[in-house]
């Protein structure tokens, strides 16, 4: 199979361009993927049943060799689709594993930024590794990394703070922020004492396990609460992986209320959300377990694809708990309309769905909640609140401070199952990490020209830059100096735009051919260098095109030497 990738501008299309040379192609898997989310691809072109034409901001995704390799095999027959799509989708959760990501992506697309695995090249991923989903967004000087809504605009603080309940409940406490009678448990003969102090209800979880899970709310006796502290121990003990800190367990007082998400960007609340328990609705037919496994069959709850935005509801011992309290087994059949919570905690991660609340939360919760996100240093920070009205001020009465999370899967608040949905909030992380005042020139050099002349000419069209990267023939030339040569084409141009120290950026090949055989490097180029050539076909063809990118405003200026 021979892949060739056309970066950025190029003779066929405007979008980067991977082609790909098989054995045969057919549309089925790239219908899929171009249902499935515009990240993944702008268009495509199958030319003589055998060369494929894939349009993307993504390339890596698309000259990924499992990737085309499941493409050709469910095209010549040696493949099923369902499996072909299932190795393709085994690609893409190493790269992109949830819908958190992808409006990040989309929207730097959108914005005009491009975006690389910060890690990988694409080619070579790490296997089952989180690594592979921090992405550079944006080039030179503007970049900035994420990884989902995390990104380098969170500070090492806010990252410690929120992964630890027992810091995040001592900064808000310290900050003097509401938040329930909270303590933590040195040993197990311990919780008599704590029980007494603290009066029931109570509500007992590990510091450091997400997701809800190992968390027991509404604990009403001493027997119950030792049996919680067990079972926490327990969980702790089966993921020997787990750092010493992250089994140790808070007990609180259960407060009234239901749970609510707020996600703050760049201090500021733009979305706050309810969340839900997992529940299930009878219709006098089916039995629980029946209802459960139908609402699983929801196309949201489908974790294999890349834009789920709901978790199915896993039917485990808690569960059958949970259903046994409220009063049913499994095997009951629900009257039509009644509805039975079948989780104890508002968790997405355990089923629960969303409703938005954004235009109903009160100014003095989102105060709040700004103080937190902005002392802690959050570029984006998920907090959890639990009161009895979201309406009202955040009050030792109505409700407390949970927890916070600079990782929050955003796709719960962008698109909630009740309510408005809120697709830009991908847009306002991109422009919350790069401010509209960084800028990095590209340039792109056609024909027999030094870095030394290039240099000359980048400083004479943009002033003296603080540093410059030049791609020229195989090396990279950064401030005059030699930094690596015998690189290939697109790969060491990536390498150069990826480097943020860099005002200016340059990508220079001899000749036409070059161009038609790499592309003009950049989505969009502030500056053009024409150097001396001679009148053929395909110089004259490479005129052609350049002429149609500057009318289209995607080449800025030309220069001719």
């Amino acid at each position: 199979m021979n892949v060739t990738i056309l970066q950025g501008l190029n003779h066929i299309n405007p979008v980067t361009t991977v082609i790909a040379e098989m054995e045969a192609v057919k549309p089925d898997l790239l219908d899929f993927f171009k249902q499935l989310h515009p990240v993944f691809m702008v268009d495509y072109t199958i030319r003589d049943g055998k060369v494929l034409e894939v349009e993307t901001h993504i390339p890596y995704l698309w000259k990924n060799d499992r990737f085309l390799t499941a493409i050709e095999a469910f095209s010549t027959g040696r493949r099923e689709l369902s499996a072909a799509r299932t190795d393709m989708l085994d690609v893409v959760k190493l790269l992109i594993n949830s819908m958190s990501t992808i409006p990040i992506l989309s929207a730097a697309h959108k914005l005009g930024y491009e975006t690389y695995p910060f890690y990988s090249s694409g080619e070579k991923l790490l296997e089952k590794n989180l690594l592979n989903r921090y992405y550079s967004i944006g080039i030179g000087k503007e970049t900035t990394v994420t990884v989902s809504a995390s990104s380098v605009g969170d500070s090492t603080l806010a990252f410690k703070t929120q992964r630890d309940k027992w810091f995040t409940n001592q900064f808000v406490e310290a900050m003097g922020l509401p938040i329930a009678p909270w303590e933590h448990v040195n040993v197990k003969e311990d919780l008599p004492k704590i029980a007494e102090r603290m009066g029931f209800p109570l509500v007992i979880k590990p510091v450091g396990l997400t997701g809800g899970h190992a968390v027991f709310v509404g604990i009403t006796s001493v027997e119950e609460l030792e049996e919680a502290y067990d079972k926490i121990k327990a969980a702790v003990a089966e993921k020997p992986s787990l750092s010493a800190w992250q089994g140790e367990i808070i007990v609180q007082k259960k407060v009234e209320g239901d749970d609510f998400r707020v996600l703050v960007i760049n201090g500021k609340v733009e979305i706050a959300t309810h969340r839900i328990p997992a529940s299930v609705t009878g219709d006098g037919m089916h039995t629980i377990r029946e209802l459960i496994e139908i609402e699983n069959k929801n196309p949201a709850r489908d974790t294999t694809l890349p834009t789920h935005t709901l978790k199915p509801i896993v039917i485990d011992e808690d569960l059958e708990l949970v259903v046994q309290k409220n009063g049913h087994t499994l095997n009951d059949v629900l009257q039509d309309g009644e509805q039975v919570f079948v989780r104890r905690v508002a968790s997405m991660s355990q089923g629960g769905i969303t409703k938005d609340v954004t235009d109903e939360i009160h100014p003095q919760t989102k105060l709040i909640c700004e103080t937190i996100g902005a002392s802690i240093f959050a570029n984006v920070l998920g907090v959890d609140v639990l009161c009895k009205d979201i309406s009202k001020p955040l009050t030792p009465d109505n409700g407390s401070i949970l927890e916070m999370n600079t990782m929050p899967e955003t796709y719960l608040n962008s698109f909630p199952v009740i309510g408005t949905q809120r697709p830009e909030i991908g847009e306002k992380i991109v422009q919350a990490l790069i401010r509209d005042d960084v800028h990095t020139h590209t340039v792109v050099v056609i024909g027999t020209v030094t870095p030394e002349t290039i240099s000359e000419q980048i400083v004479h069209a943009f002033g003296q830059q603080a540093h410059t990267g030049i791609f020229h023939g195989g090396d990279i030339v950064i401030d005059g100096y030699m930094i690596n040569t015998g690189l290939s084409t697109p790969s060491g141009l990536t390498s150069v735009k990826k480097n943020k120290k860099l005002s200016t950026i340059a990508f220079h090949v001899d000749t036409a051919k070059d161009i038609f055989r790499y592309g003009l490097g950049f989505n969009t180029i502030d500056l053009l260098i024409r150097g001396g050539h001679d009148d053929t076909p395909e110089e004259k063809e490479l005129d052609e095109l350049i002429e149609r990118y500057r009318s289209s405003g995607h080449i800025h200026n030309v220069v001719s030497l």
